[in-house]
Parts: C-alpha cells; structure tokens; sequence
C-alpha cells in the first residue's frame, strides 16, 4: 500500500516481450512499486510513481525508449 500522499499511480498496456523495460523502469529512483500482470503476449502494468515532479510523460518516454 503506497502511503506517499504525492504518489501518481499510472496503468500501461503493452503487448510484446516487455521483460528488458521492465528491469530498466524498476532502476529508476522515482519509481515507487510496479504490478505486473502478463497473459499471454500482453501485460499490463500498475505503476506507482513517486513525486509529482516526475510525470506520466517521463514514464512513457523510458518505456517508449526501448
């Protein structure tokens, strides 16, 4: 349970093999936890970001980055 009252919680569908931007999003500092949930060839991810500094937009350019 995130008790960070300026935590930003964010849901990505992705389709593919993910696991190389899965361990690149969990090394960065501003990541809080991720939930994983992966079926077949897609996975969704819930991901708690830690600050308010730290957008949705800076989460999406690392995943896009790959």
């Amino acid at each position: 349970m995130v008790t960070d009252l300026e935590a930003t919680v964010v849901r990505i569908v992705l389709v593919g093999d993910t696991h190389i931007v899965h361990d690149e999003i969990l090394t960065l500092a501003w990541i809080i936890h991720i939930d994983a949930v992966c079926e077949n060839n897609l996975s969704v991810w819930t991901i708690t970001i830690r600050n308010r500094q730290t957008t949705p937009t800076d989460l999406l350019r690392v995943v896009l980055a790959d």
